[in-house]
């Protein structure tokens, strides 16, 4: 958390270029990475899950359906 602090702190001092004087490229890696982790789970897992959650009651339905014949 201690990291954070000094990081909004260094943005808020010196802008995006401070933030390159004093961590370099790999501040800006972070955020990157921190995105697209975020954007993985966001737009392709979770609806992954729920596709597959939807056929699976759709699987149900369809034994349900036939059992009741």
């Amino acid at each position: 958390m201690r990291t954070l602090q000094n990081v909004k702190a260094t943005y808020m001092e010196g802008g995006l270029r401070g933030l390159r004087a004093r961590y370099g490229w790999r501040i800006f890696a972070a955020i990157f990475c921190y995105y697209l982790i975020r954007d993985t789970l966001l737009y392709i897992v979770i609806p992954l899950f729920g596709v597959k959650a939807l056929f699976a009651s759709f699987d149900l339905l369809r034994v349900l359906f036939q059992l009741s014949l």
